[in-house]
């Protein structure tokens, strides 16, 4: 299903669609207002002109996005994973970071920064249907704590956090 007002895409069978899109909308404009150099990759030193806002923010926003779904209950097998993103055989990301979680009876795939290099600012999917679609998401590592993360990404995932706070947690 697209809804091309929010440059949003979501698979029709997933289940309560709804719920979990307005979720993700009101994630995507929290993240938008604070996303800033401190929260991006080291790699990035630039966020002005045609760059999008959301270039470099993949891990943390991931990272985020697992908390805040882990504190409202979406607490099944949700973890941050980092790899490739290849359309149609084509590599469009390396090192990409997204979400993947335990959803009735599939796997979904999140991802809230894929308008670095598509259109979408809001990508979610089951693993199949993407798949189907042609969207490969293959995951080279799996995160599920800050423990093992280099220190320069701890701090900018608390940076995130400490921006947005007050604003998505209770």
């Amino acid at each position: 299903m697209i809804f091309p007002e929010q440059n949003i895409l979501m698979v029709k069978n997933i289940k309560e669609p709804l719920c979990l899109k307005n979720i993700l909308i009101f994630l995507r404009q929290e993240f938008e207002a604070v996303w800033a150099l401190d929260t991006a990759h080291r790699s990035v030193h630039n966020l002005s002109g045609n760059i999008p806002k959301s270039t470099g923010q993949c891990f943390v926003t991931s990272w985020i996005i697992k908390e805040f779904l882990e504190s409202i209950g979406f607490s099944n097998n949700i973890v941050v994973c980092r790899g490739i993103v290849c359309y149609e055989d084509n590599i469009i990301m390396k090192n990409h970071c997204w979400v993947e979680m335990n959803y009735g009876q599939q796997f979904v795939i999140i991802d809230l920064t894929q308008d670095q290099v598509t259109s979408c600012k809001i990508y979610i999917s089951s693993k199949k249907e993407s798949e189907a679609k042609g969207f490969l998401y293959n995951t080279e590592k799996i995160y599920n704590n800050l423990e093992n993360i280099k220190m320069e990404a701890r701090l900018r995932v608390n940076i995130l956090r400490a921006k947005i706070r007050g604003n998505i947690f209770v």
